[in-house]
């Protein structure tokens, strides 16, 4: 089942159960300037929620749909989270979250409102994956340097090698033919996003993120796949099957590292 909030109804709701921070990357946006338009807000809201069954008025109190209510705590307190930004025509902001055999699905459109499904604990890549527009896998080959060498060309702080020369490319540790393919990848390159991993630290509610992040790209050919791991970047072809195969395995990774 898919339940929808807009980004004022997330607000209060968020409020109503007393939650702390949202977690990364979803955004929560407090709405009222006083706190006589948040009460008359609040009102407002909590009847909206209420016509829609997501909540019901208990005297002075509002109880909120207790799936609503589990989901929402789900966010605000887990053990694992799969996090994604995604640069899109219409940019995507995602994070599937589990603790025990529990998990959640929240995916925040452009106007800020969430979209919240459960999912299975043990499908969190797929179903992070699931908020990527559709495409096809690329056509052109593997692409692969050492991280180290890709610095020394672009300077330190520039991790991404997207828009270097094909000569600085050679320099930085590619043969003459990948650095020919990445020049024609950044060319065509469009849109994209990347996923990262965060567990919470050992008796806290501390989320510690995983170091590894893995990221994908549309070029004009189709859909690929940059991870930087290991000491190197590496840049192949990949659909939405693939790439939730790699993000499981950043997962399964961060779990037992």
């Amino acid at each position: 089942m898919l339940t929808t909030l807009t980004a004022v109804e997330l607000d209060f709701a968020w409020q109503e159960l007393g939650l702390e921070r949202a977690p990364y990357p979803l955004k929560l946006r407090s709405h009222g300037v006083t706190m006589e338009e948040r009460s008359a807000l609040r009102l407002r809201v909590l009847e909206g929620l209420r016509q829609r069954r997501l909540a019901r008025e208990r005297g002075p109190r509002w109880e909120l749909d207790p799936v609503l209510e589990d989901q929402l705590g789900l966010l605000a307190r887990h053990s694992l989270a799969v996090e994604l930004i995604q640069y899109t025509d219409a940019p995507v902001l995602a994070v599937a979250v589990s603790r025990g055999e529990s998990a959640v699905l929240a995916v925040q459109t452009e106007d800020e409102s969430v979209h919240l499904r459960e999912v299975r604990d043990t499908g969190l890549a797929e179903a992070i994956v699931s908020a990527l527009p559709p495409g096809q896998s690329g056509r052109q080959a593997p692409v692969s340097a050492p991280l180290a060498g890709l610095q020394r060309a672009s300077g330190p702080e520039k991790l991404d090698p997207f828009g270097d020369g094909v000569d600085q490319l050679v320099a930085a540790g590619m043969s003459r033919s990948e650095a020919y393919t990445l020049d024609y990848l950044s060319r065509h390159r469009h849109q994209g996003g990347q996923f990262s991993v965060s567990l919470a630290e050992r008796y806290t509610t501390h989320m510690e993120r995983d170091p590894t992040v893995v990221s994908w790209f549309d070029s004009e050919d189709g859909r690929y796949l940059l991870v930087s791991e290991g000491g190197r970047l590496s840049i192949s072809a990949a659909d939405n099957q693939r790439i939730a195969h790699r993000v499981q395995e950043l997962i399964s990774a961060a779990r037992t590292g």
